[in-house]
């Protein structure tokens, strides 16, 4: 994750009272982020701390968007954050902060909005772009969010194509 990219659009977002940064969890920089908050007085991160996986769910129905970033990094642009597919079910919008192959799904679900990894201005631009639109034209991207989850990663969907591939070398060894 890239919280000096949260940080920094946070700062640039400071006089939006309507926008809010909550972050969820006690990760290894937790003491990083608590001291940039008091440093520069930033009242618009609210730092809620761990909670079970389980729980999730309820945090994400309750957002108005799910921020997901990623540093600037080329091995980080091959892949795909798996918190991704959890908030592409929840059928909220995604704000994405990240290159490569995840900012690529989000746009090609239109799910969301996305921004290059570890760009402050440009994740502030793409939050008060997503807060400026209209609830229908949110309510619209998370909604294509989840029928792009259901049509892409269903688990059955997924076993069932995996199990012809395997039987299909099985059957001919020499293809692939």
């Amino acid at each position: 994750q890239s919280l000096e990219t949260i940080v920094e659009a946070a700062l640039l977002l400071r006089d939006r009272t309507d926008i809010c940064f909550f972050l969820i969890g006690d990760g290894s920089r937790a003491a990083w982020i608590r001291e940039q908050i008091e440093k520069h007085t930033i009242k618009n991160i609210i730092m809620l701390g761990s909670h079970p996986l389980e729980s999730m769910p309820n945090f994400f129905a309750k957002a108005s968007a799910l921020l997901v970033t990623l540093k600037e990094d080329y091995i980080f642009s091959l892949t795909i954050p798996s918190k991704v597919q959890d908030y592409l079910a929840a059928g909220r919008p995604i704000i994405a902060a990240l290159n490569g192959e995840g900012s690529r799904l989000i746009l090609e679900a239109g799910a969301g909005l996305a921004c290059p990894a570890s760009d402050g201005p440009a994740l502030a631009e793409a939050v008060t772009q997503l807060a400026d639109m209209p609830e229908a034209s949110r309510q619209a991207m998370g909604e294509a969010g989840r029928r792009y989850c259901e049509s892409h990663f269903d688990q059955q969907r997924l076993t069932n194509e995996l199990i012809a591939i395997l039987k299909n070398l099985k059957s001919n060894p020499n293809a692939h």
